[in-house]
């Protein structure tokens, strides 16, 4: 259903003229979330870069992702069991999306850095493919 939706937005954007396959980068959050979803997906895309953001203390996350709710009043979203049991779903059902990638497409990124560092290390990964896209469509 989620794939269904988003291709159906896909084909509009294009027919639109708003994004072009060619010379244009498809920046994915949160899709795909399973197996299922990243072999339906590899249809559409040809993935050039899968950047993870990683945590080794989860205890630090939590925190951090309550207090980021309860600051935007998101109360529902500051609940600790809620947000555990997010990381467990995490763990049992998109955690696996990860192998499904070849290593040499995966990036890591330190999720507890500052937000201003976490957009540097993206932007790191996604503006060298950007320029080489660009440059492969103007020749």
């Amino acid at each position: 259903m989620a794939l269904r939706v988003w291709q159906q937005a896909m084909q509009r954007l294009i027919a639109d003229g708003r994004f072009s396959p060619e010379t244009d980068i498809l920046i994915l959050d949160g899709i795909p979330r399973s197996l299922v979803q990243a072999e339906a997906l590899d249809v559409y895309v040809d993935v050039l870069c899968l950047i993870s953001l990683v945590s080794f203390d989860e205890d630090a996350m939590v925190e951090r992702i309550k207090t980021r709710a309860l600051e935007s009043g998101r109360l529902d979203d500051a609940d600790e069991a809620v947000i555990r049991h997010r990381f467990e779903v995490y763990r049992r059902d998109t955690a696996p999306v990860l192998k499904y990638y070849p290593d040499e497409l995966k990036r890591e990124i330190d999720a507890l850095q500052s937000p201003a560092e976490v957009l540097q290390g993206i932007l790191g990964c996604i503006i060298p493919m950007q320029t080489v896209r660009l440059s492969a469509a103007a020749n």
